[in-house]
């Protein structure tokens, strides 16, 4: 009995956790003027959905045009920041 409770709940946490993939994606219309639940929904909560990607292809969903990138590298985090603006007109005022 141990054993079919515990390959059942191996089999429903795989589930879940290919589900986060799954989740439709949803346009920045369906969140009104509320950008950061946008940005926590599409690509915080469905962000294995973009692992592999290239960032013209997250730029495609994010439906804000991407302007410069920066790459992110500090002790043992690597990362990428992506600029909506591009950081020479930014400072040039």
């Amino acid at each position: 009995m141990r054993k079919i409770i515990l390959l059942l709940l191996l089999i429903i946490t795989s589930l879940s956790v290919k589900s986060q993939c799954e989740l439709p994606y949803k346009p920045l219309s369906a969140f009104g003027t509320d950008t950061t639940a946008f940005i926590i929904y599409n690509f915080m909560d469905r962000a294995d959905c973009y692992k592999g990607k290239t960032v013209k292809e997250i730029e495609k969903d994010l439906q804000i045009p991407i302007k410069d990138y920066v790459n992110i590298i500090r002790n043992e985090f690597a990362g990428l920041g992506l600029c909506m603006y591009n950081l020479n007109e930014r400072y040039k005022k």
